[in-house]
């Protein structure tokens, strides 16, 4: 921004223009000013790469004719023609609805056992007990790591997992 001065009463006006910073004392500058902010903002930051950007690359299958001899990679791009398929069958639209059921029961089962847990903390008169039985619900959820790992380790092991079997009943010893 320029300023203006007046110089003495026989000159005109004269415009005083600032000469221009370096790339590196101007990012500098904005740094000091918004550091802060940008701080503020980098956790948020990273959660939307991770959870957003990071598993783009798993949608690639979809869009490709995978053959487990060729790899991901090496297998032919088909575009749209999976999708138009799927949707040309009729169960595209039942699984769709489906899901959407199931999710659907998930947050109403969810909503109503937090809430009736919320209100049964709420009766309990002693708040040291309350605080201890709130610490233990709460160390279920830090463990849904390792039990959905376990489950995925029941369902897709080479030696015992079902979908390894095709879903056949394990044969019993005679």
């Amino acid at each position: 921004m320029s300023r203006i001065t007046r110089s003495p009463a026989s000159s005109p006006i004269v415009a005083k223009v600032p000469q221009p910073q370096s790339l590196a004392a101007s990012i500098r500058r904005w740094l000091s000013r918004n550091g802060t902010l940008l701080l503020m903002a980098l956790p948020g930051m990273l959660i939307l790469f991770v959870f957003s950007y990071v598993p783009m690359p798993g949608i690639i299958p979809a869009f490709k004719d995978y053959k487990a001899a060729h790899g991901l990679w090496g297998s032919d791009w088909v575009g749209f023609s999976n999708f138009i398929y799927l949707f040309s069958t009729g169960i595209a639209w039942r699984i769709i609805r489906n899901t959407l059921f199931i999710n659907s029961l998930f947050i109403i089962a969810n909503v109503l056992v937090l809430l009736s847990i919320a209100v049964l903390l709420h009766e309990i008169y002693d708040h040291v007990l309350s605080r201890i039985y709130q610490s233990i619900g709460a160390v279920d959820h830090r463990h849904w790591p390792h039990r959905h790992g376990r489950v995925l380790h029941l369902t897709a092991s080479r030696s015992n997992g079902e979908v390894h079997r095709g879903g056949e009943p394990e044969p019993r010893a005679v």
